[in-house]
């Protein structure tokens, strides 16, 4: 799932106004904790804008839960697998034996309490689309 950017390009102690800060900037010197957590963060979104990081859907040697016909799931995620498949379009992630898209992590699920949250919207909003 790609996010909107936070950072972009431009001088971070002119965007942030540094030089009109009582007693002067702290740029110059390095010690500007802003201005580094600014550049940190600009440079994790140039990495994930080029394709060289991404979150993953669930953590690596744990658990993970998906929601399948209306039940949910576990699954372990010992192993998590990326492969660039053209015949399905894109970019897939093995865990274990299931395959995900990056655009269905939504579907799959840290804790067996969010999938089962989950699963109560979804049956909430298919119970509202019959009423109507």
């Amino acid at each position: 799932m790609k996010r909107d950017r936070i950072t972009f390009e431009g001088n971070f102690c002119e965007i942030a106004l540094c030089l009109e800060t009582p007693g002067g900037s702290f740029c110059e010197d390095g010690t500007c904790s802003q201005r580094r957590v600014w550049e940190r963060l600009k440079e994790y979104e140039d990495l994930e804008e080029a394709g060289l990081i991404m979150r993953l859907p669930c953590k690596l040697g744990g658990k993970c839960y998906d929601i399948l016909e209306g039940e949910v799931y576990e699954n372990n995620s010992d192993y998590i697998g990326v492969s660039l498949d053209k015949a399905k379009g894109g970019i897939w992630f093995t865990i274990d034996d299931m395959e995900v898209r990056p655009k269905d992590f939504g579907k799959i699920f840290g804790t067996k309490e969010e999938a089962e949250a989950a699963l109560r919207k979804e049956n909430l909003l298919e119970e509202d689309s019959d009423t109507v």
